[in-house]
């Protein structure tokens, strides 16, 4: 979380390169805005950009989402979005889990855009694949429900293809520690977004979601030991 890189006075691409989003700000070829400010939940609002760059000789393409916290509560934006990044964090400790967060500034985030809902990379997926997005949906959960997160929604996981990823530390993720850790409504709720590609689902991707569901709630009980 680069806030110095965020408010830094040099132009965009020695921000973007100080930030990751790029290697180097000579690599810089352009940024392009994808959509202006926007509403983009009950709790934030969002801008969505492009940015390119020469990698190796090839032309790389990072789409960036800019996302305000909106939500109203005591302490104002600035704290409700300072919890939300300690909600993020413990998810961190296992990579990939999250979209990559690039900077994180007072009630706002610049972090990796991941483009897939659960639904479509199923659909898009191989056999081979929608298996690994079953194991890894339930892997997540799994860790969710050990945490206690008291889940009201998981229609906003977003997948990169073959993985379940966190984009929403909101009010329908909650905070830790307010549920039972022993969840098995969160893995019917993930359960019933994959239904919504394919019912019924193979006999292999109920068991891959199962024993990622049990393999997440043992992370989460290794970390307490």
């Amino acid at each position: 979380m680069n806030s110095r890189a965020w408010r830094g006075g040099d132009g965009p691409a020695e921000k973007l390169a100080r930030l990751g989003v790029i290697a180097c700000s000579k690599d810089l070829r352009a940024i392009r805005a994808v959509r202006d400010w926007y509403r983009s939940g009950a709790e934030t609002y969002s801008y969505v950009f492009d940015v390119s760059s020469r990698v190796r000789g090839a032309d790389v393409t990072q789409r960036c989402w800019l996302k305000a916290c909106v939500a109203l509560g005591s302490g104002g934006v600035g704290s409700i979005a300072s919890q939300w990044l300690q909600r993020r964090a413990l998810l961190e400790q296992f990579p990939g889990s999250t979209p990559r967060l690039f900077a994180a500034y007072k009630a706002t985030v610049l972090e990796e855009d991941i483009r897939l809902s659960l639904t479509d990379a199923y659909r898009a997926g191989t056999s081979r694949t929608r298996v690994a997005l079953l194991r890894s949906a339930g892997v997540l959960v799994g860790r969710l429900a050990c945490w206690g997160f008291p889940v009201l929604d998981l229609s906003d996981l977003r997948s990169r293809g073959a993985d379940a990823v966190v984009v929403d530390f909101g009010s329908d993720l909650g905070p830790p520690g307010l549920a039972s850790r022993d969840q098995v409504e969160v893995l019917a709720q993930v359960l019933s977004v994959f239904e919504r590609a394919r019912q019924p689902l193979a006999r292999e991707e109920l068991m891959a979601l199962d024993a990622g569901y049990s393999e997440g709630v043992r992370d989460i009980e290794g970390l307490a030991r």
